[in-house]
């Protein structure tokens, strides 16, 4: 088993929360669960806070979106997801738009809820031995190997401004060099920047903050780089982007 895998339950139903919450603790007990959130603000709150690794998704919450919305309007994750619900007609909506690693059908029986969990354990373990097999000698806080369509380019993490989405691709905004398309989602290079520099400050953005200078908190919370570019905050990541910056 992968050692310190997180799971997210996103789960009204505090019965069913409950079973899942002994089904992990009994065949998959070092994975650690948290949770439940039982509406799509809890959902979108916790999963930035968490960062998981697995969700594991009821369809219908306490609010008026399903997990399906919510689940698109975060944009690209790289988090392994597993759909429990009563409904299958929503099997078919989340198949096909969004990579999901099961659908299973509530009640949950011990024997799929297993099979579901041991593929989406194989499925991290490929991913993180692809991202380490494309940064293998280079993942020493000072350089990082980024896999673009036709090359790999090796970029010294200081010289890093901020990574953009775009699509599936990540773009790589540098200090006084030409930016670097990567052919990666920006979820990937989440867990590879450092913890100690670098911020998810919108579901777009990851910056460096030893490049920030200002952030203005009229007219909507951004931060502006040393370049002078701006860059919006989400919302829903001010207050932590305050306490990573030990702002008051």
């Amino acid at each position: 088993m992968i050692a310190n895998l997180k799971v997210l339950v996103v789960e009204n139903n505090i019965s069913n929360y409950k079973l899942i919450e002994a089904y992990f603790k009994k065949y998959f007990p070092t994975i650690e669960v948290l949770g439940p959130a039982k509406s799509s603000k809890e959902f979108v709150d916790l999963y930035f806070k968490i960062n998981p690794d697995i969700l594991l998704l009821d369809i219908i919450l306490d609010d008026d979106k399903t997990s399906l919305e919510t689940l698109a309007e975060l944009g690209l994750i790289t988090a392994e997801i597993i759909i429990t619900s009563s409904f299958e007609q929503y099997a078919l909506d989340a198949i096909n738009k969004h990579s999901v690693s099961a659908y299973l059908v509530k009640p949950i029986d011990v024997f799929s809820f297993r099979n579901a969990l041991a593929v989406a354990v194989q499925n991290i373990d490929i991913k993180r031995r692809n991202i380490k097999s494309d940064n293998y000698g280079y993942n020493n806080k000072k350089n990082i190997a980024v896999a673009t369509i036709d090359s790999i380019d090796l970029i010294e993490i200081n010289d890093i401004l901020y990574l953009e989405a775009d699509g599936t691709y990540t773009v790589f905004y540098l200090e006084n060099k030409d930016p670097v398309v990567a052919s990666k989602n920006i979820g990937v290079y989440d867990k590879l920047m450092p913890g100690d520099s670098f911020f998810r400050i919108h579901h777009k953005f990851h910056v460096n903050v030893n490049k920030v200078v200002k952030v203005f908190k009229a007219d909507g919370y951004y931060c502006v780089l040393n370049n002078g570019k701006h860059l919006s905050i989400a919302l829903r990541r001010q207050e932590q982007f305050k306490k990573f910056l030990n702002i008051k």
